[in-house]
């Protein structure tokens, strides 16, 4: 481990690291994992914040409740990998492989999620407050009070998806520009209207 400064470090992975972060002795904050294969490893609750896992094996992987705010993910492989209630805050998914991850109740928010593949992922109440998913592909994913406003849902694919409601896209970006959805522009239009209507009363 060598630091530049007292405020900032720079980590290579070793076997040891993990052992000692899941063990509450380090955390795994900073640490350059590029390239590693962590497939089917268990990283639940561990602390990522800013950790470079680019490119990155995690098919399978328990993160579980992990912080990864802020993490750069680009072009990880994160196959059916299980994120529940993790949070991926700022973190930059780009080209991210997610297919049938569990994404439940994850948070998402302003997360960088463009062209990742999300097809079959779990985003039940998954928050998504002002995140990126232009051009992903969710066919087939389950987003059931998932949290969308101020979403950008520009070139996104919802086709197949389930739980998805009109009302889930009234404070989304760029909706009309989304395809395949479950129901019309319309209905969404409608859901506006008698939310503001409400919110009237």
């Amino acid at each position: 481990m060598s630091t530049n400064n007292s405020n900032e470090k720079e980590v290579t992975w070793n076997p040891e690291h993990l052992k000692l972060a899941l063990s509450g002795q380090e955390d795994l904050t900073g640490l350059n994992l590029r390239g590693t294969n962590l497939e089917e490893a268990d990283l639940q609750g561990a602390d990522l914040r800013g950790a470079q896992l680019q490119g990155v094996d995690l098919r399978g992987v328990n993160l579980q409740e992990a912080n990864l705010q802020g993490a750069d993910l680009r072009g990880a492989n994160l196959l059916g990998a299980d994120l529940r209630y993790a949070n991926l805050q700022e973190a930059d998914l780009y080209g991210t492989n997610l297919k049938e991850a569990d994404l439940y109740g994850t948070n998402l928010q302003e997360a960088n999620l463009q062209v990742a593949y999300l097809g079959g992922a779990n985003l039940w109440g998954a928050k998504l407050q002002g995140a990126k998913l232009q051009g992903d592909d969710l066919r087939g994913a389950n987003l059931n009070l998932a949290d969308l406003r101020n979403t950008d849902l520009r070139g996104v694919s919802f086709k197949g998806v389930e739980g998805l409601s009109p009302g889930q896209l009234i404070n989304a970006k760029n909706v009309h520009l989304a395809s395949d959805l479950p129901f019309s522009l319309q209905d969404v239009i409608l859901a506006k209207q008698l939310a503001a209507m409400e919110d009237g009363i």
